[in-house]
């Protein structure tokens, strides 16, 4: 049985990165420009922080439990799914401590304002991913 639920914090880290990148991109299209900082500041970053850090943990901490209780065993696409988002999310775990400690978000710089729709669009597919799930009855 699970017990982090890790299908139920990702919706919740999404959105906020969601909300995140929709203000970043609404700056560009209304100033002409974005500025990733003004929105994103260190301590936004820790409140997605700790939902990120925490969906990391479930997500490598329960994925034999997990795949067991969505039927992930046979299902290619859907370990393809979930090994994408763990990935996703861990790795994203240094960048967003580094800017926490330092307040140095230079490397906001490496992604244009082009890159808030493309990152929305792959949240909504995780999303629609995460709801799509459902327990596999275990007394089959």
């Amino acid at each position: 049985m699970l017990k982090f639920h890790a299908e139920k914090s990702l919706p919740l880290l999404f959105t906020m990165g969601f909300t995140l990148h929709l203000i970043n991109l609404a700056h560009y299209l209304r100033d002409g420009k974005a500025d990733p900082g003004q929105v994103m500041t260190p301590i936004v970053d820790i409140g997605l922080s700790v939902v990120m850090l925490y969906s990391a943990f479930a997500l490598i901490w329960e994925h034999k439990i997990f795949f067991k209780v969505y039927g992930f065993t046979n299902k290619l696409g859907h370990k393809i799914g979930y090994w994408f988002i763990t990935t996703y999310v861990t790795a994203s775990i240094p960048g967003h401590v580094y800017y926490i400690i330092t307040a140095d978000g230079s490397y906001f710089e490496s992604f244009g304002w082009w890159f808030s729709p493309i990152i929305m669009t792959v949240y909504v597919s995780m999303i629609g991913f995460l709801y799509s799930l459902k327990p596999v009855d275990s007394k089959n």
